[in-house]
């Protein structure tokens, strides 16, 4: 295999399949790769719609080092499976901090009816899952009404798996659909789904019945019959980073990671040095605490002042001082949601 290592981990990726076959994390000293699971990790695979079986057909084209320097090094896989004639996925380690980023770029045909995933099956014993969704943090199969979905759940900045030791925390920026401990069979009401599959109408997972540190990420659903489109052809490309480490998604360097990675740095490239009085380095606004978000600023709606809304995202009652020293502040005041006093 191809073997990448640094001061945080060592990762292996199998020269034969493509996909991750060891991810030591130096830290934990653990390894974080299930062997013994169905699917590889970063393995891509297709499942009928009708059947939920796996289809055959994959390939491998190669596997290569295609950069290799001291801040990442690559490995660049070519491959194709069934209603994807081609692929390539890209594993990225970087050696200057703890991340491994994922690439996908499939060139999708119209091959109707199939489902696509790609695995992370995490070697976590005893797990516990959390992922972050709209303005909330939420436990699966547990924060949420019986009788409701527990197959797929829409994922925001990031999903962690972890235990007492430590955990893995995953941030799919283009495909948000996870499934947690395994993959299910789907669910498509009955006005909309086209095949009908042999598990329609299971029963969804009872709360804490999650026992292995698996997440599927589902990158594309052509199971529609009705106003929808069930044929999608074309290109499209899907990112995933991961790190790992000792705490879960209530320590600040973990979950700041998926805030990170999903709300990146816009550079803008000024052509030499600018007339002015600010600063060399300078921030609109500044937070003094470490679990508190800058959501939104913008004017408020009645055009008196300006609506600054925070978020708390480590679930612990906080006090945070923003700062914002380009502004002469005459008052503030606490506000709803909808901007009522």
């Amino acid at each position: 295999g191809l073997t990448v290592d640094n001061d945080f981990l060592t990762l292996r990726v199998d020269d034969a399949t493509g996909d991750i076959a060891s991810y030591v994390d130096k830290e934990l000293g653990a390894e974080l790769v299930d062997s013994a699971a169905p699917h590889r990790m970063t393995q891509l695979f297709v499942r009928s719609a009708k059947t939920s079986q796996d289809m055959p057909g994959g390939r491998i084209d190669s596997v290569t080092v295609v950069d290799d320097g001291p801040v990442f090094t690559t490995i660049r896989v070519h491959g194709g499976m069934v209603g994807v004639p081609a692929w390539t996925k890209d594993i990225t380690v970087y050696h200057t901090f703890k991340r491994v980023d994922v690439a996908v770029r499939l060139l999708k045909d119209s091959t109707p009816i199939i489902e696509g995933f790609m695995a992370f099956p995490f070697a976590i014993e005893a797990p516990q899952f959390r992922f972050e969704g709209g303005g909330s943090v939420v436990e699966p199969t547990v924060d949420q009404l019986a009788g409701t979905n527990t197959d797929t759940y829409a994922i925001q900045h990031w999903a962690n798996v972890y235990n007492d030791d430590g955990g893995v925390m995953l941030t799919p920026l283009d495909a948000p659909m996870l499934e947690f401990g395994g993959i299910y069979p789907g669910y498509v009401s009955g006005a909309h789904h086209g095949e009908t599959w042999p598990e329609y109408g299971h029963e969804f997972l009872a709360p804490n019945s999650l026992t292995t540190g698996h997440m599927y990420s589902m990158l594309f659903y052509n199971n529609y019959y009705t106003n929808f489109v069930n044929v999608r052809a074309g290109e499209v490309l899907l990112r995933y980073s991961l790190t790992s480490g000792a705490g879960n998604w209530q320590a600040n360097s973990l979950r700041q990671f998926g805030w990170d990675v999903a709300n990146p740095v816009w550079p803008a490239w000024m052509n030499g040095q600018q007339d002015g009085t600010l600063a060399p380095t300078d921030s609109f606004c500044s937070l003094d605490a470490a679990n508190v978000e800058l959501t939104t600023i913008k004017p408020a709606k009645d055009g008196d002042g300006v609506i600054v809304r925070l978020m708390e995202t480590a679930g612990r009652a906080s006090q945070v001082t923003a700062t914002f020293p380009h502004w002469a502040i005459a008052a503030a005041t606490l506000t709803s949601n909808v901007e009522e006093g």
